[in-house]
């Protein structure tokens, strides 16, 4: 298999070498933005440490500090819920695909690997699920950040700790991605310079308005990975949907500059 991955890398390199290298300076400027975005993260967090040292010294810091943790116990306790929901919900999506596969076996072992290089993905618009996810990892490997912003959807717990993050950010950055979903087309436009090539696998309707959507990627390494996507259908088509989890990889790496 890795032969064949290779052969198809070699492939897009040949067919597409001039929507690659665009591909690729437009992934190195996601990059630097993001790098510069969590340098302006961690200067603010320090300015924000350094005031509330300051603040150390009122009387009534131990009185707001206890009513803080409570109401962060509070908030942690319905977040976990909340990431547990989606956990079962994604777990629910992945099985329910991976019986609706030939074989009933396991995705990576029923399905052939044969991966539609990043050079030919289109915007193809939002009118059925396929097409919204071509759509938006065409925005996402182009860095067309408009058009990915547009193309996602956040669940309610996911867009609150977007906001949170963007809210976290510098006046500057603020500015530049003023939306929840402009910054996180940024993160997703960021991690899309890894991938060489996708293959949906199956699809399920999970609801009249949810489809599940099994999706193989592979690098130019010739490695592959298999992920489960949900789409939800609008009025204008359907959005790639976003969770807790990534949202709260991206924080992390912004603020803490881990991955």
């Amino acid at each position: 298999m890795k032969i064949v991955l290779s052969l198809i890398a070699v492939a897009v390199v040949a067919a597409g070498g001039g929507l690659i290298a665009l591909q690729s300076q437009a992934t190195n400027r996601l990059r630097a933005e993001v790098l510069a975005l969590r340098e302006e993260v961690r200067e603010l967090s320090e300015h924000e440490k350094a005031r509330r040292q300051e603040a150390k010294g009122y009387a009534q810091a131990d009185m707001v500090q206890s009513l803080q943790h409570e109401s962060d116990r509070a908030e942690v306790a319905a977040l976990r819920e909340e990431v547990e929901a989606m956990r079962k919900r994604a777990q629910d999506v992945g099985r329910a695909l991976q019986a609706a596969q030939a074989g009933g076996g396991k995705a990576g072992e029923a399905i052939p690997t044969r991966l539609t290089p990043v050079a030919a993905w289109k915007n193809v618009g939002r009118g059925t699920a396929n097409a919204a996810l071509e759509t938006a990892l065409w925005a996402a490997a182009g860095g067309d950040l408009d058009v990915l912003s547009e193309a996602i959807v956040f669940t309610a717990g996911a867009r609150e700790k977007a906001q949170a993050l963007l809210d976290s950010l510098p006046e500057a950055s603020r500015a530049q991605y003023s939306t929840p979903e402009k910054l996180v087309a940024l993160m997703l436009s960021r991690d899309a310079g890894k991938v060489a090539g996708m293959q949906v696998l199956g699809q399920r309707e999970v609801t009249p308005d949810d489809v599940g959507m099994r999706v193989r990627f592979g690098n130019e390494n010739g490695e592959t990975k298999d992920e489960t996507f949900l789409l939800r259908r609008g009025g204008d088509g359907f959005r790639l949907m976003i969770p807790d989890a990534p949202v709260e990889k991206w924080t992390r790496q912004l603020q803490g500059g881990k991955k």
